[in-house]
């Protein structure tokens, strides 16, 4: 999947009829990360790559034998996107929706 820009993700957040302002925060955060982890960990915690793929977008072979290895910054914008999720999670699911066919535009 390709990495949207901050512009894409506000583009996607404006032209929502409800504003994702915590998963784009989220978003633009894990773009710190190869890999994405906190927003991966996050659709994951949903269950929406499940939903949505019938896998996880999270690769949990991976996790240290002690647990993850997340600060508390990263645990402030998981629980930001998380109350995003939790006022309307249909809508938030078609905002991620969005999110991961822009990624795969990006990415052809």
């Amino acid at each position: 999947m390709g990495i949207l820009s901050a512009d894409q993700i506000d583009g996607l957040s404006i032209k929502s009829d409800y504003k994702f302002g915590e998963i784009c925060e989220l978003y633009m955060w894990a773009t710190n990360y190869e890999d994405m982890y906190p927003f991966r960990l996050f659709i994951d915690l949903i269950d929406y790559t499940m939903d949505r793929e019938g896998c996880t977008a999270t690769d949990f072979s991976l996790v240290p034998s002690n647990g993850f290895r997340l600060g508390i910054v990263e645990l402030s914008y998981i629980n930001g996107a998380l109350s995003d999720y939790l006022n309307d999670p249909s809508r938030a699911y078609g905002f991620l929706d969005s999110i991961i066919e822009l990624e795969n535009e990006e990415e052809e």
